[in-house]
Formats: C-alpha cells, structure tokens, sequence
C-alpha cells in the first residue's frame, strides 16, 4: 500500500494495476455533453476532443462556444429545445 497523488488515501498496487489494465482495454470513449456551449462545456469539450475521446456536444443552438478550437470541427454537435409539450 501507499499513498495516492493527494495523499488522500491508500492504494495497493494491485488496484493501480487494474486501473492501467482498464484504461489500456477502453481506449476511445463517446461522451455526451449536455450544456456543451455554455461556460464549463467550452473548455471541456476540446479537452475531451484531444484525449481521443468521441464526444457528443448537446446544446440549445443558440450561439457558439465562448472561444473557438479547431477541436469542434471533429465533435457531433445536437440541437435540444427544452420547450414545454
């Protein structure tokens, strides 16, 4: 056992093996991100983007993101109206 990055708590060696086990089996993930224009979803999206990630922006379609990256380009983008039935 030893301490984690922060310190926090205890991991054995065996769980850190599991978890470079999973990250090397899962590769590429799909994302969804719901708000993806908005003020947290404009940084994230790029971010997820450059990990090799498959992300899905969601947003009402109003405007863009707060600063534009070349990252969008490659990001499946859907329009959602939270309009009342």
């Amino acid at each position: 056992m030893r301490a984690a990055a922060g310190g926090s708590h205890l991991v054995s060696w065996e769980d850190e093996e599991r978890v470079r086990h999973w990250k090397g089996a899962v590769g590429m993930s799909r994302v969804v991100v719901i708000g993806a224009t908005g003020h947290i979803g404009t940084y994230l999206v790029p971010r997820l983007e450059d990990a090799g990630h498959e992300v899905t922006a969601v947003s009402r379609g109003t405007r863009g993101p707060y600063q534009a990256s070349p990252q969008w380009a490659a990001v499946t983008t859907v329009t959602a109206d939270r309009a009342l039935g």
